[in-house]
């Protein structure tokens, strides 16, 4: 008896799961801004090359929060499109938001972070500058 309720539990955790994935992997995407940059292998290193700029590494199914921007730049890249700088940028999790300054990582962070929280990361490394 024991058996069939823990199938029975298994079964619906299973399912569960499963409908979390078809829902994710069936949200809306998010319009690109033009104020968010799309990095790709190409163009990774030479968006980096000055400045500030926060890098978020992401899938379809998340995306950063719209950063108001003032001094620095938000771009992203798709780890599921782009997995080698997934790979060079050591990306375990998504979602992932490093700063960068002048091409080299300052700051990193995994998990999702409020907007708030990333904008007041930047302003203290900006002011640091």
């Amino acid at each position: 008896m024991t058996l069939y309720i823990s199938l029975g539990i298994l079964v619906l955790l299973v399912s569960y799961m499963a409908y979390r994935v078809y829902q994710m992997r069936n949200m809306p995407l998010v319009a690109d801004s033009e104020q968010i940059l799309t990095l790709t292998s190409k163009n990774f290193t030479h968006q980096l090359k000055s400045g500030v700029i926060l890098v978020d590494f992401w899938a379809v199914f998340n995306e950063l929060s719209e950063i108001e921007n003032s001094g620095f730049a938000v771009a992203k890249v798709n780890v599921e499109d782009f997995q080698d700088l997934a790979q060079q940028y050591k990306v375990r999790s998504i979602p992932t938001s490093i700063i960068f300054v002048d091409g080299k990582e300052v700051n990193r962070f995994t998990g999702l972070k409020s907007k708030s929280f990333l904008e007041k990361e930047i302003q203290n490394i900006m002011h640091k500058l």
